[in-house]
């Protein structure tokens, strides 16, 4: 069975994390692991066509002269009304069509909207769904027992529920070989090392999971390939939770050092997750920024969002990462309920006095499925209509739900202070262009800085 594996040409990340404006042609992780996944059993082929740059008359002829037997598209909500066209393309040449997208939600009613997309794939372990949809479509036997996916049936539209997370260690190293890697931009890459996040934070549509890390000697090998092979010396590990496992990753540090691979290399955590010894141990190896997801400090707030940390313990870990050597950056979030202009007022204060290297400001997005969206619907706070294009990562940055006696005026009022006064301070501006370059070079930053320039002519 032929399988065709398609990364549009869109202005969105090519990371599986969220979905955002991003020009940077970086290779398709979440893409090439699935494509290792189903090698052994299939003949894939993998098509990005924003590292050809092919227009959507290419890449449709691509399809046509390819006739593939499955036809699989990554897309994001943000642009997935653009991106899925492609799709169509497919189901002409009698594809089985497959949509998978970085915000899984409401993906019922995209197929009932678009009927030339067979299968949607949940959240979850996608390289692990999309080999069980290729076996069903091998056999014969309908998808009624691949799990993790919502599915046409005649004029039914059948939802499988989730798969989860299964063992990560046990899947292939993403297919670098299958790709043009060539044409992606050399300074920076982006790797899973791991898979899941237990926590239960009301807003997180990507927590509640199981864990699953690979070793390691599965970290240090890819590692080393993508820095000697390739040439990247500049890599972020984009895991939900890089440091839960503490002896993994003083592992993979040990493992960096003694292979001397001469990298730079990011990771996400949580505040309660590093300590001192592992923070040496991480800046040793190369490490040289933590993202945080602080999401607030007032205590009264993570309370009310289920993120069971406090303010004294984010100041402690930021005090511990700079000490370090390690660049903070983190992740602010307005408008939750019990948002008040005190509460603002201290994540002002805070940002001022903790000097981040790059931080964002944004609004909660009650994505559908969590409890955040369960308590926004029964108090009619959200403020938009519940498609599928307006639930993204990237709306974040206007109000999506407003919780009274706040406004939508308000809120972005309070955020266009968090975000311009702070940056006035020359510590934090030059810390923040700094961090915007090494992440995506002149394009970023010019994308950045016309964001800015929009937020500050509002």
């Amino acid at each position: 069975m032929r399988i065709l594996l398609i990364f549009p040409n869109s202005p969105i990340t090519s990371e599986p994390c969220c979905s955002i404006y991003n020009p940077v042609k970086l290779p398709p992780y979440e893409l090439l692991l699935s494509a290792a996944n189903l090698r052994n059993k299939f003949d894939v082929k993998v098509l990005d066509a924003k590292a050809e740059n092919y227009s959507i008359n290419q890449t449709e002829e691509l399809i046509r002269s390819h006739k593939p037997d499955m036809a699989v598209i990554w897309t994001t909500q943000l642009y997935h009304l653009k991106d899925i066209k492609i799709l169509e393309t497919a189901k002409k040449y009698k594809a089985i069509t497959v949509l998978v997208m970085n915000e899984a939600i409401l993906l019922k009613q995209i197929l009932e909207r678009f009927k030339y997309i067979d299968i949607a794939v949940n959240e979850g372990d996608k390289p692990a769904v999309l080999k069980e949809v290729a076996e069903a479509v091998t056999s014969k036997k309908g998808f009624s027992k691949a799990r993790g996916i919502i599915y046409r049936k005649g004029n039914r539209i059948i939802d499988n529920g989730m798969i989860g997370i299964s063992d990560f260690s046990k899947l292939p190293m993403a297919a670098y070989d299958m790709a043009p890697m060539e044409k992606y931009y050399k300074g920076y890459i982006g790797i899973f090392s791991s898979r899941g996040c237990p926590f239960k934070c009301t807003f997180c549509f990507l927590g509640n999971t199981r864990w699953s890390g690979r070793s390691a000697e599965q970290v240090v090998d890819e590692l080393e390939l993508l820095n000697k092979k390739y040439g990247y010396k500049h890599m972020g590990f984009i895991d939900q939770l890089f440091t839960y496992s503490r002896q993994r990753v003083l592992d993979i540090c040990s493992g960096i050092k003694k292979r001397n691979l001469k990298i730079r290399w990011i990771c996400d955590s949580r505040v309660e997750f590093v300590d001192n010894e592992l923070l040496k141990a991480m800046h040793d190896a190369g490490c040289r920024r933590i993202f945080y997801g602080v999401e607030h400090v007032s205590d009264e707030i993570l309370k009310n969002v289920n993120k069971n940390q406090n303010k004294e313990k984010i100041l402690k870990t930021i005090e511990l990462t700079k000490k370090a050597g390690i660049k903070p950056a983190m992740s602010f979030i307005i408008g939750f309920p019990g948002e008040s202009r005190k509460t603002i007022n201290e994540l002002m204060q805070f940002i001022i006095k903790a000097k981040p290297w790059q931080y964002a400001v944004v609004f909660p997005v009650p994505f559908p499925g969590t409890r955040l969206y369960q308590q926004a619907k029964e108090n009619k706070w959200i403020v938009i209509e519940e498609k599928p294009e307006n639930f993204y990562v990237e709306k974040a940055m206007t109000p999506v739900m407003v919780v009274p006696p706040w406004t939508a005026k308000s809120l972005l009022r309070a955020r266009k202070k968090l975000i311009l006064i702070p940056r006035l301070h020359p510590v934090i501006l030059m810390n923040t262009l700094r961090d915007v370059y090494s992440r995506g070079g002149l394009a970023k930053l010019v994308g950045i800085a016309g964001s800015a320039y929009r937020i500050a002519a509002e």
